[in-house]
């Protein structure tokens, strides 16, 4: 008897542990659960909003309607190249995490990523004058191959922040830029620069080196390091003789949250519909001795025009006034309405 219940443990054992193996791992936790610190910490200065069957952005409150992103703060030249150091209390994430992209109904909204860099913008320049513009989610960094496009793109005129050399180290506002009549008169003169790499497992934003822009605009620069900081703030980075003190939460500290997710599902689909690749969400092993991932989700994008073709066609004579009037209505619920309202009326040459 006793080795006849010896052998049925050793069985049942067995089965268990079969039937655990065999079990379907679980489901990779949604986008909302990966960045979970992000929400806590976006919370007070925006609204996140699902889009796209499940795509989450987030979006600044009370913009200005010139606003665009990387456009108050300055230029720090440090060990891991150009460093954007932010007047907003957000800037501490949203300009060293993730992508920003323009919707003609959302305005400018940003959609999170786990790897850090020092910026995420594009540069061009010429002999007078310097400019940058935020990468959008179609560009892509692989620590295999770098950075990529997952389409064609070339960044429009209006998300450029185009500033003369000499004002390239000042703390900015809005006046410092040029105009977007400048910027579209200059545009074709710049050109690009080779900016991103990787250097000691970090990843580095080289942009113009600093030589280069110091001989345009007799300025000159002092090299700052990028040290870590234990604790996020307000502040997110001090400044503190040639160091900034930096905020760089790990992988398992974005996945957490004071606060349980609530996104407010949003009116349309984004004008670029973004779609995140589940293969890559689950966190990787860090970069370098401390933190970050190895590799930046995919994202797959196709362009939907639908609602662009809808501002651009003129409607019949006698539907013209209730036209206008519904979708006037659709920017003012809008909290963010400014931007989109401003870009409607020159999209359909409305004065009224």
């Amino acid at each position: 008897m006793k080795r006849i219940m010896i052998l049925s443990a050793i069985l049942f054992g067995g089965l268990t542990i079969s039937g655990f193996l065999n079990r379907p791992l679980a489901a990779e936790p949604p986008t909302n659960a990966r960045f979970g610190f992000f929400y806590s910490s976006l919370s007070p200065y925006g609204e996140w909003i699902e889009v796209n069957g499940g795509t989450h952005i987030w979006r600044p409150f009370n913009i200005p309607r010139e606003w665009r992103p990387y456009s108050l703060g300055r230029w720090e030249w440090t060990d891991e190249g150009w460093y954007w150091f932010s007047d907003e209390h957000f800037g501490w994430i949203v300009y060293h995490y993730g992508r920003w992209y323009y919707d003609d109904f959302y305005g400018w909204v940003w959609m999170p990523d786990d790897v850090w860099a020092p910026s995420w913008v594009e540069w061009r320049s010429n002999d007078d004058c310097i400019g940058w513009a935020p990468l959008t989610p179609y560009a892509i960094f692989d620590f295999s191959s770098g950075l990529h496009y997952s389409r064609h793109w070339r960044a429009p005129e209006h998300y450029w922040s185009f500033v003369r050399y000499e004002r390239f180290t000042r703390n900015f506002q809005h006046a410092d830029f040029m105009n977007r009549s400048d910027v579209h008169r200059v545009f074709g003169s710049t050109h690009t620069a080779a900016n991103f790499g990787i250097e000691h497992g970090r990843i580095v934003n080289h942009g113009f080196a600093p030589d280069e822009i110091s001989q345009h605009g007799n300025i000159r620069f002092e090299q700052r390091m990028i040290s870590e900081r234990q604790a996020p703030g307000e502040h997110y980075a001090r400044l503190q003789e040639s160091r900034i003190e930096v905020y760089r939460p790990s992988p398992s500290e974005l996945r957490q949250s004071a606060v349980s997710p609530n996104f407010r599902r949003g009116e349309r689909p984004l004008s670029g519909d973004f779609q995140t690749d589940p293969g890559m969400l689950t966190p990787a092993s860090g970069i370098g001795p401390d933190h970050g991932s190895s590799h930046v989700r995919s994202l797959h994008i196709q362009t939907n025009t639908a609602y662009k073709d809808r501002l651009n066609v003129r409607p019949v004579k006698g539907q013209q006034k209730e036209m206008r009037q519904q979708l006037i209505k659709r920017y003012e619920r809008d909290r963010n309405s400014g931007p989109a309202l401003h870009r409607f009326k020159e999209k359909t040459g409305r004065r009224d």
